[in-house]
């Protein structure tokens, strides 16, 4: 989630488990919070999804509800993952969103330490292990129990 640059909180408004759609969002916002201020404060969409489960007046309501008790501001979409409804047009509006994003600054390490990563000398290493491993001076082939014979 740190590497994102924009956050979208989906909203089941009919979750499967009966649970209450405004206290999951309010555990995850609170959550993000205590990981990471950073993270927190990241662009984050509300997304109400299932709204094909109910009527439109009852999901208004619900939805209605669910941003006056997080105390919304920001942007929110609705969706039906399951027919695909909005999901096409909020793909949309995300990319045109991060596109016009000011791109991030890659965070430098200050204390002066070359960071070494395994992936970058592993592949050396493993070779030049394997090539000290197989000299042919410690070829013997008594030690493998496999004869093999040819036949005209």
């Amino acid at each position: 989630l740190e590497r994102c640059r924009i956050l979208l909180h989906v909203i089941d408004i009919l979750p499967v488990d009966g649970s209450d759609p405004l206290e999951n969002a309010k555990t995850i916002i609170s959550e993000l919070e205590q990981h990471n201020e950073k993270l927190a404060g990241k662009p984050r969409w509300v997304v109400f999804n299932k709204l094909d489960l109910m009527l439109e007046e009852e999901a208004k309501e619900v939805t209605d509800a669910i941003l006056a008790g997080l105390d919304w501001q920001g942007e929110v979409h609705s969706i039906s993952a399951f027919n695909r409804t909005g999901t096409e047009e909020l793909s949309q509006k995300v990319m045109t969103f991060i596109e016009q994003l000011p791109p991030e600054e890659e965070e430098t390490i200050t204390d002066g330490k070359d960071v070494e990563f395994k992936w970058d000398t592993y592949h050396e290493d493993t070779m030049a292990d394997l090539e000290d491993d197989l000299d042919d001076e410690d070829w013997n082939e008594d030690d493998y129990d496999v004869e093999v014979e040819y036949r005209p």
